[in-house]
């Protein structure tokens, strides 16, 4: 069912930037679905979200001018500090990262599939917890100018501005990144807060890399509590017949590389789990 949607401060000012990246920004926003979904984003009305959009990276944004003159147009001067690609280009991003979250939902769920089965089949509960985490819900909203002249148009041509809105992670101060997505071992240091939630999260890619006969799993693990956010889906080139299905984070070498550089942990090494170290594949590059 289609549904209308109202973003609150669209035109956000710096006030509502919450942080950037290399390529994207991430700004408050209040969303209101009609009619609501019955679960997840956009369940309530105006309700706090993240929405997220790309820029063309030119110098540091942190060089760039603030927004700081009241006489300034907000939105102009933060143009100016994160310039926008075209709507297509933009678009075509934003499904990514979409599809990227989509995917990686599913990886998870077949990961935590692996692991209730396994426990439920074994002689003895392993001697440790198993975190439960998820990914956050997120979806692609759109600005749409309406048609003056009431005709039907296809593809991009109404499309003002387009959104990643993604769930509000509550817990932002202590965001980490556990994995980086191109080494599949943890992050922090065995001392440091996080480690052991990143050796489960390495244990979930020897699963996804084991069970997918090493064409896929997820890196870039990073998130509050509970929650997950921004992965990355490595692929075995093979995958789609070479045509990259996901983002620019989708390195061949970890691919090639994650049997020579996983190492396994408590998690992989339990009886119950039966995995066996993961092997090569063949790549040529």
């Amino acid at each position: 069912m289609a549904r209308n949607s109202v973003i609150a401060g669209r035109d956000i000012s710096e006030a509502a930037l919450i942080g950037y990246g290399g390529f994207k920004t991430a700004q408050l926003a209040q969303l209101t679905l009609s009619p609501l979904r019955p679960n997840g984003i956009g369940s309530e009305p105006c309700q706090d979200i993240i929405v997220k959009r790309f820029y063309i990276p030119s110098k540091k944004a942190d060089q760039l001018p603030a927004v700081n003159d009241p006489k300034d147009d907000p939105k102009r001067s933060l143009a100016k500090r994160f310039p926008r690609l075209s709507v297509p280009d933009e678009l075509e991003k934003l499904y990514r990262e979409a599809n990227i979250l989509y995917w990686a939902k599913s990886l998870l769920q077949l990961t935590y599939d692996f692991i209730d089965r396994a426990i439920s089949k074994a002689a003895t509960l392993p001697p440790f917890d198993i975190p439960r985490l998820c990914f956050i819900d997120a979806g692609l909203l759109l600005a749409v100018k309406p048609n003056e002249n009431n005709a039907k148009s296809s593809g991009t041509a109404n499309v003002q501005t387009p959104y990643l809105a993604e769930e509000l992670i509550p817990n932002s101060k202590s965001f980490m990144k556990y994995v980086h997505n191109s080494e599949p071992y943890p992050l922090p240091e065995p001392d440091e807060p996080g480690y052991d939630l990143a050796q489960f999260l390495c244990f979930t890619q020897h699963i996804q890399y084991v069970k997918t006969g090493g064409l896929a799993y997820i890196t870039d693990y990073q998130g509050s509590g509970a929650l997950l956010t921004d992965p990355q889906i490595l692929t075995h080139p093979s995958v789609n017949a070479g045509k990259d299905l996901f983002g620019e984070g989708n390195l061949v070498i970890g691919v090639k590389l994650f049997a020579r550089e996983h190492i396994c942990n408590a998690f992989c090494r339990w009886p119950g789990f039966k995995l066996d170290p993961p092997a090569s594949v063949d790549i040529d590059f």
